[in-house]
């Protein structure tokens, strides 16, 4: 509103004995141009915030719930994208899982979450393969890009010569250690 020259946001929260925070009051308070008196706005809003270290699947699936209802709101226009999971598995000759690679198709990246092989059956290629199929994935899933994070103590020169290009570094996570971000475009084949 062209008129409005002051925005404040005041949230009075009550907090129990236990320091669990009982709930909040939340008023808008607007001054215009030319008004020496505020207007409050009704929100009145009050919530029960827990913070724990189990998680509750019931609650977790709402909560993604939500977030995905947000995001489909605001990318309509990739709604024909392939979005899904992956999962590849390198096992041994006894069934043994070796290695694996999850991560998921969104919205044309295919984004690797988790991927790791055993110690002692790395420097054998595994790796490589288990990349490489995930890369195949995504030209199936006409994907344009391939996205992961890594620490500096995993294995960044290995993504390098796989093609991956850093495209962001956050310093001092965990304490004493980088947290890479890479990329790697997908080339039609």
């Amino acid at each position: 509103n062209a008129h409005t020259s002051l925005l404040v946001f005041v949230c009075l929260r009550k907090v129990l004995q236990n320091c669990q925070i009982s709930g909040f009051i939340c008023y808008f308070y607007v001054r215009k141009r030319n008004e020496s008196m505020y207007q409050t706005v009704g929100i009145n809003t009050k919530m029960n915030i827990k913070v724990t270290d189990i998680i509750n699947k019931k609650t977790y699936d709402k909560v993604v719930e939500l977030l995905v209802e947000y995001n489909l709101s605001k990318t309509q226009e990739l709604k024909n994208e392939i979005n899904k999971p992956i999962e590849i598995i390198a096992r041994d000759n006894n069934g043994e899982i070796i290695g694996g690679l999850y991560g998921r198709s969104i919205w044309g990246t295919l984004e690797i979450k988790t991927f790791v092989i055993k110690p002692e059956n790395r420097n054998n290629g595994i790796g490589r393969k288990l990349i490489l199929e995930a890369e195949k994935e995504a030209k199936t899933r006409n994907c344009r890009y391939m996205s992961l994070d890594t620490f500096s103590f995993q294995a960044p020169e290995f993504y390098e010569k796989l093609g991956f290009i850093k495209i962001g570094t956050e310093t001092d996570f965990p304490k004493g250690f980088e947290k890479y971000y890479y990329r790697k475009e997908i080339q039609k084949t």
